[in-house]
């Protein structure tokens, strides 16, 4: 977990309430949070879109009863095993903060609209390829044309926080209980391993 994170019980009901004005840029769409992550395993996850998850909070699919009130909590990691049903979500409740719960998860990470709207962290999608290389014996690597890769130039999550909302940015600490215990989640992405984790905390 970094240093730095986001006040999500402050930050989600802004986002959603400026949902309009954030997709109407596709570069805030597409930005990316170190603690906005879903997946499963053995099928892929990565970091929500900031446009996806403002769509399942508004929406209401990316919401579960909170554990300790019934409120309507708003989920910003999920993680787990479509084999064994294992699974975990953590998200903020706006009346009692940071929650966690252990439960599968399955149907709320592979549904249409959360499954594949996730990428690496700082995410910037190619709007033009460059020229292809080719090799020779003569030449060695040439360029065949000119043309240089391009891409969106999304903007990472602490410049897109500072400059929306300054005072949305916290330090982790300031957020997660101090007994906090990990709870992580082998997954495959692009065939690389990775663990999706989360920190949390028995009820």
């Amino acid at each position: 977990m970094p240093n730095d994170s986001i006040d999500w019980q402050r930050a989600i009901p802004l986002f959603v309430g400026d949902r309009e004005r954030l997709f109407s840029d596709k570069k805030l769409r597409l930005v990316t949070f170190p603690d906005l992550v879903f997946g499963l395993a053995y099928m892929g996850g990565g970091h929500l879109f900031l446009g996806a998850a403002i769509m399942g909070w508004h929406d209401g699919y990316l919401c579960r009863p909170c554990p300790k009130c019934e409120s309507k909590a708003w989920v910003t990691w999920a993680g787990g095993s479509p084999l064994s049903g294992a699974g975990a979500w953590s998200g903020y409740c706006p009346r009692c903060g940071y929650v966690h719960v252990r439960e599968r998860v399955t149907q709320l990470v592979d549904q249409p609209k959360v499954r594949g709207y996730w990428a690496s962290l700082g995410y910037q999608p190619v709007l033009q390829k460059a020229s292809p290389w080719i090799f020779s014996f003569v030449d060695g690597a040439v360029q065949q044309g000119n043309l240089q890769e391009i891409r969106l130039p999304v903007p990472g999550w602490e410049e897109f926080i500072r400059d929306y909302d300054a005072s949305l940015l916290v330090r982790a600490d300031e957020i997660l209980p101090q007994e906090d215990r990990s709870t992580s989640f082998g997954l495959t992405i692009r065939g690389k391993t990775i663990t999706l984790g989360t920190e949390a905390h028995d009820e």
